[in-house]
């Protein structure tokens, strides 16, 4: 157990909407879903996009009861549309932990379960045959199972977080819809933002997976919506000293070819700040062993 390995596989790396085509089958169209698989048979399950569909349907596949601990980073659409799609919430005997931000209006089960009323869906929620309980999270730290995990607030419109899973001393770090402040480009905060408690919450982090939807041009047209560009995600890990930079949440526009020009450009920057970090792009199907 002790030298065992984290398994995180991406079922969903697109942002904001669905983008299918063959110039972006290689990094994906789904939007956000990602699979961990711990060492002690714990599930996590990060994001609740159009990639958990697929996820669900390998669930299925392996024959076994399905436990799962689903952490939602917020609850716009693309976060959260494929959750009606998820197979195994329909089979009796699983078990579905929903842990998502409180919010100050809406209960969690029904922000959840409203995608899923009759002008919006044909099934009801009520068709849900899982066992499902929902646990509302605040930015504080918890414990389940073996696993402590951490919270912080992200700079995006509404209330998002990001997460921090330490396992057998591995820590990895989703950090997706997240507006870095370029200091050459003065933009809306949606929160009090403080650099030092990002670099405080990263630090020493094995794996970092961050939103790097724009390039530097996009930001400039972009300013305000909620997420970063590359090249601020890239001074982030440097700064917190991370082992593997993986860039996330791809814009719906960007062709596998753009954001493979991304990658490089970050790899190029990072050379040039002298830091050993690994960086790739988050890839529909890769699986990522630490």
């Amino acid at each position: 157990m002790k030298n065992a390995k984290i398994e995180l596989t991406f079922w969903g790396t697109r942002g904001s909407i669905p983008a299918p085509g063959k110039d972006k089958s290689r990094y994906g169209g789904n939007t956000s879903c990602i699979e961990i698989n711990l060492p002690d048979h714990e599930l996590i399950i990060l994001d609740a996009g159009t990639g958990i569909r697929e996820l669900g349907n390998s669930l299925m596949l392996r024959n076994e009861k399905v436990r799962a601990h689903i952490f939602i980073s917020h609850y716009h659409w693309d976060h959260i549309q494929g959750l009606p799609f998820f197979a195994p919430a329909y089979h009796a005997g699983n078990e579905l932990t929903i842990w998502g931000p409180e919010h100050p209006e809406f209960p969690l089960n029904k922000i959840l379960s409203s995608q899923m009323e009759s002008i919006h869906f044909p099934v009801e929620s009520s068709s849900l045959s899982a066992n499902i309980t929902f646990k509302k999270l605040s930015p504080k730290n918890y414990f389940f199972s073996d696993t402590e995990l951490k919270i912080l607030r992200t700079n995006h419109p509404g209330i998002n977080f990001s997460y921090s899973f330490t396992f057998n001393k591995r820590r990895f770090i989703y950090m997706t819809d997240n507006e870095l402040l370029p200091k050459v480009a003065k933009a809306k905060s949606h929160i009090a933002y403080e650099r030092e408690d990002f670099i405080r919450f990263i630090h020493g982090a094995d794996i970092l997976i961050h939103d790097a939807q724009f390039s530097d041009m996009d930001y400039l047209k972009k300013k305000g919506w909620g997420h970063s560009p590359w090249r601020e995600a890239a001074k982030l890990a440097a700064e917190c000293e991370v082992k593997h930079l993986v860039l996330f949440h791809h814009d719906p526009n960007h062709s596998d070819g753009i954001i493979d020009s991304f990658v490089k450009e970050c790899k190029e920057e990072l050379k040039k700040m002298r830091t050993p970090i690994k960086c790739s792009g988050a890839m529909e199907g890769k699986t990522i062993v630490f």
